[in-house]
């Protein structure tokens, strides 16, 4: 990551999935326990039948064509037929709340998370989490890996499901800069979808920064990229 003066940063934007807290793997662990539970693991695993129908409808819904809650009703219709499981013999919301537990019961944060958002508050930075995601659930998995007092409380949380819009699109950038209080161009965006958060930092005039925890590249020239939050806080610390 290129070293710039620390004294050009005023604020730093974050994503929440991918970047502070392990969504993914608390999806896959949440999953397996589900249709465990439920006998319904007759073979092989279910994760990738979930993901596949988290990915269509979860596109969806960031686009404005659908709800939270109808998303992931949709969800679950596109994902029990492949396990062989009649999704009209169910009822679509005790089994989501049935995945719900599993789910929160895995939320776990990334071990850089947390000194990342102590050297942020030590270098006198404002901070703030831009999330796709329902407010409620998003605030309250900040509160569950104790990130949530990191950042400030829920005030430095926006979410697309209160803001009416989502990543990429230039609004939620907007309504992040105003809420930080600085010029986008002394504003950095860390986040790990190259889309939704390093296309719409740059889009929106942000600084991006590529969290590529998994190195599979495609990160835009002239875009920072880094394989950890660490990295990100021994630059701050390097330029400070």
């Amino acid at each position: 990551m290129t070293h710039q003066p620390l004294a050009a940063i005023e604020a730093v934007g974050l994503d929440l999935d991918g970047t502070l807290v392990d969504h993914r793997g608390a999806a896959d662990a949440a999953v397996r326990r589900w249709v465990a539970d439920r006998g319904w693991l007759a073979g092989g695993d279910p994760v990738e039948a979930w993901r596949t129908a988290e990915a269509r409808h979860w596109a969806a819904f960031t686009a404005g064509r659908t709800t939270f809650a109808e998303q992931r009703r949709s969800r679950l219709r596109d994902f029990l037929p492949a396990l062989g499981v009649a999704a009209e013999a169910h009822d679509a919301d005790e089994l989501l709340a049935e995945y719900d537990g599993h789910y929160r019961a895995s939320w776990r944060a990334y071990a850089d998370a947390a000194p990342l958002l102590r050297t942020l508050r030590a270098a006198g930075l404002r901070v703030a989490v831009l999330t796709n995601g329902d407010p409620v659930q998003q605030v309250a998995k900040l509160r569950r890996t104790g990130l949530l007092d990191l950042l400030g409380g829920p005030g430095a949380v926006l979410a697309s499901g209160t803001l009416g819009v989502a990543k990429p699109d230039r609004r939620a950038f907007a309504a992040l800069q105003e809420r930080l209080g600085a010029p986008a161009g002394r504003t950095l965006f860390v986040g790990d979808d190259l889309g939704h958060d390093v296309g719409g930092a740059l889009g929106a005039g942000l600084r991006p920064v590529h969290l590529d925890r998994d190195g599979r590249g495609g990160t835009p020239d002239g875009v920072a990229r880094v394989a950890s939050l660490d990295a990100v806080r021994a630059w701050l610390a390097a330029t400070s």
